[in-house]
């Protein structure tokens, strides 16, 4: 049965779209970071941009593993 489990998830590829998203919420950080500190007028503090950023990163993960089950089940005829 993990043998089978392990043919349909392919590690490499949830790999590569984990870290694209972590790099892009990286980089949404640090660039707040240089506006809040270059004098750039930020309107939000920083803990609402990282729950921004997290209740994002949650969403997009969600819609990503509903779209890969939906595929998934979709091609077992059910």
């Amino acid at each position: 049965m993990s043998s089978t489990l392990r043919t349909r998830i392919d590690p490499i590829k949830i790999a590569l779209g984990v870290f694209t998203v972590l790099g892009l919420a990286l980089t949404g950080v640090a660039g707040y970071a240089l506006l809040s500190t270059g004098g750039g007028s930020v309107l939000i503090s920083a803990n609402t941009a990282v729950a921004l950023l997290s209740g994002t990163s949650l969403v997009v993960f969600v819609l990503l593993a509903s779209k890969a089950f939906e595929r998934r089940m979709a091609g077992r005829g059910h």
